[in-house]
């Protein structure tokens, strides 16, 4: 737990697999893409503090080419990929503009959605890219809160989300393992079903001296998936980091020194995870979080 590198960490376990490196000389040829992307919202204001809207709009990603090719095999395109999505929501400024607070609804529905996944080409050699796996739903609520009363400010902003794949496309020209594409109903990689960040912070009026600031946050997101696989080594559980701040001031407000400390408790989490478990190649690639950090800033300004 007290064990920090700042590099991936790599396992490999051993087996019998020959790689074979067939020589690579191509040329890809160019894609173009072209599209309209509407969007349309509406807004009306209940009272000159409260604002509701309703907005419609769509989404595009260009597709392209494997741009890691190890082959002449793994230089295959990859498709575009479009999304329609739905936002409705209230912003508001209550009593006396002390308290904001907004509310947003949305749903967005991708098709021909992209993600990296691992196979085999016809060569048999391994490959990792993105590919054209299907179709996803994301459903959502996001709030966003600040409560200001004289010297004191406190933050909450969190969000919902309901993120799954409905829809699952094998490739027809590629040898991807079935336990290596996402399954019908599991959750979508990168997409964890909470987040919430508060923030509180005071300032203390020390006179002639100027002001001294001190800032605590919080954030806590639940577990993540890094892949659509369903593996539990692809999962990281959920994890809280705290950071702090100590921020003075002088009366003019243009000189300032700030002590911060991020990952307040040391917390260890994998930032991100590579598994290739599903393919039988083995290998499981962890980028670590970084340890407790401290910091001193100076800002002058002329």
């Amino acid at each position: 737990k007290n064990f920090h590198l700042f590099h991936p960490l790599s396992v490999y376990i051993p087996g019998p697999v020959v790689i074979p490196t067939p020589p690579l000389d191509f040329v890809a040829e160019p894609l173009t893409y072209e599209r309209w992307n509407p969007k349309i919202s509406i807004d009306y204001e209940i009272t000159p503090d409260i604002m509701v809207y309703a907005q419609f709009s769509t989404g595009f990603r260009g597709g392209g080419f494997n741009n890691r090719p190890f082959t002449a095999a793994q230089v295959f395109p990859v498709g575009p990929e479009s999304l329609d999505s739905y936002e409705i929501g209230f912003k508001s400024q209550l009593i006396d503009r002390m308290l904001t607070l907004n509310l947003t609804a949305f749903q967005s529905n991708y098709s021909d959605i992209q993600q990296t996944v691992a196979g085999v080409d016809a060569f048999g050699v391994p490959f990792a890219a993105p590919l054209n796996v299907g179709e996803a739903r994301i459903r959502g609520l996001e709030l966003e809160s600040a409560l200001h009363v004289e010297n004191f400010t406190l933050s909450v902003v969190g969000n919902y989300l309901d993120a799954k794949i409905t829809g699952v496309t094998p490739p027809t020209d590629l040898t991807v393992p079935p336990a290596a594409l996402p399954q019908v109903g599991s959750r979508l990689a990168f997409a964890p079903e909470f987040r919430i960040n508060l923030g509180a912070e005071y300032v203390f009026d020390i006179a002639d001296m100027g002001s001294l600031t001190p800032r605590f946050d919080l954030s806590y997101q639940s577990e993540i998936r890094y892949d659509s696989t369903g593996l539990a080594t692809s999962v990281e559980p959920g994890y809280a980091v705290a950071n702090g701040r100590l921020t003075w001031t002088n009366r003019g407000r243009d000189l300032s020194v700030a002590l911060a400390v991020t990952n307040l408790f040391d917390t260890y989490y994998n930032a991100f995870i590579f598994n290739t478990y599903a393919q039988n190649l083995g290998q499981l690639t962890v980028t670590p979080s970084r340890p407790r950090e401290w910091s001193v800033s100076v800002r002058k300004e002329f």
